[in-house]
């Protein structure tokens, strides 16, 4: 509702007396009674209106006051369908409810620098590519600014450096905008009931195929050699960082028995030196 509609229900209001049940159907049909509320009193002083005020608390319901259990959510987001069909999906949720909206980094800062936002009873969700301040550099500073705030980011930018810049930057969760409308609800729901951080099922599964890939590239060129129980225990007192010396001092045996277990070592694992060892050992889960 804009505010030539307001000033249009309010002049109905006032001068025909209460309205039908149909005529709430045409101007709030699924709108909650906290949300119609906010559009009389933000648009007109509430001393103005009361008969517009009974009238939702007749056909509506009462607007109720903020609760414990109501999620304020802070939006920012650059494109304006967007931004308008999250904030459709999240008012209808019993539990939330948009409280701020802004276009651009810049807005939704002098929005929380003015005290219109308590950072501490709020989530920002928020998009990444932006123009002006960008969604990581936006998170950086709120961050610094109100440490406890808990904040979003909802982006197309699937790639790992972004994910790990934002949680850097102080972000508690990372979705992506093709995640379906249960996961953005759930997500919300984790981070603002339990405090802990969430990212997206996509965006897990793609860091762990990753993760999963590397790891296969760094065992698969390494050969898997039989090591006698003396070897394993050199190894392990190199990983360790001793000299050859010490390694004889520990085990009871001569400085050049030591040298040629390491030797042997090298030779057997197909290892330049002896870094390339002990990376050996790590990879092979010899050593932790």
């Amino acid at each position: 509702m804009n505010v030539e509609e307001g000033r249009f229900v309010i002049k109905i209001f006032s001068s025909a007396g209460p309205a039908k049940p149909s005529f709430v159907e045409t101007f709030f049909a699924g709108r909650k009674p906290d949300m119609v509320f906010r559009y009389f009193t933000d648009f007109f002083d509430t001393n103005t209106c009361t008969s517009c005020i009974k009238f939702i608390n007749i056909h509506l319901g009462p607007a109720n006051k903020k609760t414990e259990e109501m999620i304020n959510i802070a939006l920012t987001e650059d494109h304006k369908i967007v931004r308008k069909g999250i904030s459709t999906l999240l008012e209808k949720e019993d539990d939330m409810r948009i409280i701020a909206e802004a276009s651009n980094g810049e807005e939704i800062l002098e929005l929380f620098n003015n005290g219109r936002i308590d950072p501490n009873e709020t989530i920002l969700v928020t998009d990444i590519n932006m123009p002006g301040i960008n969604g990581l550099d936006l998170i950086s500073t709120l961050i610094k600014s109100y440490p406890k705030l808990r904040i979003i980011a909802l982006s197309m930018l699937s790639n790992e450096k972004y994910v790990f810049t934002a949680f850097t930057a102080g972000a508690s969760g990372y979705l992506l905008k093709n995640i379906n409308s249960e996961e953005l609800l759930f997500g919300i729901r984790h981070i603002y009931n339990t405090g802990e951080r969430y990212i997206c099922n996509e965006i897990a599964m793609q860091l762990l195929d990753k993760q999963l890939e590397r790891t296969h590239v760094l065992t698969d060129d390494l050969p898997e050699v039989e090591l006698s129980k003396r070897e394993r225990e050199v190894l392990l007192l190199i990983a360790e960082g001793y000299t050859n010396q010490e390694i004889a001092d520990k085990i009871f045996t001569s400085k050049r028995t030591v040298e040629g277990h390491r030797q042997n070592l090298i030779d057997k694992t197909h290892s330049r030196n002896s870094a390339a060892l002990i990376r050996y050992a790590v990879v092979r889960g010899i050593v932790n």
